[in-house]
C-alpha cells in the first residue's frame, strides 16, 4: 500500500517499521479474494509489500533482502522472482504488473528516485520532463502510466503518460504539491488522493481527466485511494480512531477490511476479479522454511498451515 508519490506512506511505514521491530510483529503482504486471506513471505527476505496483482493473478511487490537494501518481486504461482534494476541500489515493484506481464515501479541508484518500466526482459528508466524525480505508480493494459514527480526538493506533482506524451494532472482543490495519482484502469480512470484548504487530513479522489470527485470512508480523518480495476471498484485505506484500516468501495458501499488479530492494513492493488492485495502487521515473526508458506483466516478460523510467519515504503 505503492511507493515520491507514497512519501506520506513512506513516513508512516518508518515508523510502523520501527515499531514492529520493537514489538518483533510481522510486516508482509496480503491476498483476499473476498472469502480468505493468504499471507506471504519472500524467500530468504523480510518485510514484504504486495502492490499490485493482475488478472492472471501474478503478484508484483518488495521486500528486504539480507543487504537491507528494497528488491522488487514477481510471484507467479509458487514461483518467486527477484527484481532490481540494473546498476539500483534499491528497487520498488510497487506499481503494478498489467495483463501483457509489463511491471513498473521506481529504483534508486546513489541519487534521486525514477521511475522504470520492465518490459520481458528489458528495463527502461524515464523520468517526467526537467523534473528531479519520478516515480511509476500504475500501469493499464493500454500501457498508460500515471504516477508522482518532484520539481523542487520537496512537493509532488501527478502525471499521466501515453506513449510518448506526459501531460500533467493538477486536483483542483489540492495544494499545490499536495497530490498523489496511485492508479488507473483501462477505462481511462484514475484514482488518488490529495489535502486541500478545507480539508482534514487527506481525501480520495477519482478523475477521467475532466471531471474531478473527492471521498472519504465515513467517519475517517484520512482516506487514501490506491487503485482501481474496470469495474470501477476501488481499494485504499482509511485512518480513524482504531487506526489504519483496508477498504474497497464498489459503487455507493465501503467495506472496511481488517482480519482478528492484525492492524494496519494498506489495500494497494486490485484485478478484475476483485483479488485484493497490500500490506498488514501484526503477526509474530515466522521461522523461515525452504519455501513461502501461506496462512489462510476464515472468519477468526486458522486453515493450513503457517510455516512460522508488507504504495508505502520501508
Amino acid at each position: 500500500m505503492k511507493t515520491l508519490s507514497r512519501i506520506v506512506i513512506g513516513v508512516i511505514l518508518l515508523i510502523l517499521f520501527f515499531s514492529s521491530a520493537a514489538n518483533a510483529d510481522y510486516i508482509g503482504g496480503f491476498l483476499n479474494d473476498g472469502n480468505a486471506w493468504t499471507f506471504f513471505t519472500y524467500p530468504e527476505g523480510k518485510y514484504i509489500t504486495t502492490y499490485g496483482i493482475n488478472n492472471a493473478g501474478q503478484i508484483v511487490g518488495d521486500y528486504t533482502g539480507g543487504d537491507n537494501n528494497r528488491h522488487g518481486f514477481l510471484k507467479d504461482g509458487n514461483t518467486w522472482t527477484s527484481l532490481d534494476y540494473p546498476g539500483a541500489n534499491s528497487t520498488f515493484a510497487d506499481g503494478g504488473i498489467n495483463d501483457a506481464g509489463q511491471i513498473v515501479g521506481t529504483y534508486y541508484a546513489g541519487g534521486p528516485p525514477h521511475g522504470f518500466l520492465k518490459d520481458g526482459n528489458t528495463w527502461t528508466s524515464f523520468d517526467y520532463p526537467g523534473s528531479l524525480s519520478t516515480s511509476f505508480n500504475s500501469i493499464n493494459n493500454a500501457g498508460q502510466i500515471v504516477g508522482n514527480f518532484s520539481e523542487y526538493i520537496s512537493g509532488y506533482n501527478g502525471f499521466l503518460k501515453d506513449g510518448n506524451t506526459w501531460t500533467r494532472l493538477v486536483h483542483p482543490d489540492s495544494y499545490s504539491a499536495n497530490f498523489w495519482v496511485q492508479g488507473i484502469n483501462d477505462n481511462g480512470q484514475i484514482v488518488g488522493y490529495y489535502s486541500g484548504p478545507g480539508t482534514t487530513g487527506e481525501q480520495g479522489f477519482l478523475t477521467d481527466g475532466n471531471t474531478w470527485t473527492s471521498f472519504s470512508y465515513p467517519d475517517s480523518y484520512r482516506t487514501y485511494f490506491f487503485d482501481i480495476n474496470n469495474a470501477g471498484q476501488i481499494v485504499g485505506s482509511y485512518f480513524d480512531t482504531t487506526g489504519w484500516h483496508g477498504f474497497l468501495k464498489d459503487g455507493n458501499t465501503w467495506t472496511s477490511l481488517d482480519y482478528p488479530g492484525g492492524y494496519d492494513i494498506f489495500a494497494f492493488g486490485i484485478n478484475d476479479n476483485g483479488q485484493i492485495v497490500g500490506q498488514i502487521q501484526g503477526l509474530s515473526e515466522p521461522t523461515p522454511v525452504p519455501e513461502p508458506t501461506t496462512m489462510l483466516l476464515l472468519g477468526s478460523g486458522l486453515i493450513g498451515l503457517w510455516g512460522l510467519r508488507k504504495k508505502f515504503k520501508n
